[in-house]
C-alpha cells in the first residue's frame, strides 16, 4: 500500500467499514468524480481485487456489488451501505478522505 497522504494526515472516520478481507478476489467497481481519489482506491486495491472497473453512473451498479463511490460534497464523510462505500467531501480532500478510508480497512485507523 502506498499513500499520498501521511496517515497522521489522513482522514479520521468512526463509521463500520468492511475490512480489507471483503474485497480479496471479488470485482470492485468505482465511481469517481475525482480522478485522483480513483487512482488512490485503484493504485491500492487493484493487486486485492479480482479486477477493478470504472462505471459512469451510479445506477450502473447496485450495492450488492463492492462498489465505491467518490463524490464532491460540502462536508466530508465515509460511510457504509451494504456493498456501497461512499466517500465525500470537498473536491480538494478527496485524496485525503480516499486514504482515510484505506487506512481504516487495513486497520491503521
Amino acid at each position: 500500500f502506498s499513500f499520498a497522504t501521511h496517515p497522521k494526515d489522513a482522514y479520521k472516520t468512526d463509521s463500520s467499514l468492511k475490512s480489507l478481507t471483503n474485497y480479496y478476489g471479488k470485482p470492485l467497481y468505482i465511481y469517481s468524480e475525482s480522478a485522483d481519489a480513483e487512482s488512490e482506491i485503484y493504485r491500492n486495491l487493484y493487486g486485492v481485487s479480482d479486477r477493478v472497473d470504472s462505471v459512469n453512473d451510479t445506477a450502473a451498479k447496485t450495492c450488492t456489488d463492492n462498489f465505491i463511490i467518490i463524490r464532491e460534497k460540502s462536508t466530508a464523510g465515509i460511510s457504509q451501505d451494504g456493498g456501497c462505500v461512499f466517500i465525500e467531501g470537498p473536491g480538494e480532500d478527496l485524496v485525503q478522505i480516499a486514504d482515510g478510508f484505506l487506512l481504516k480497512i487495513i486497520g491503521v485507523n
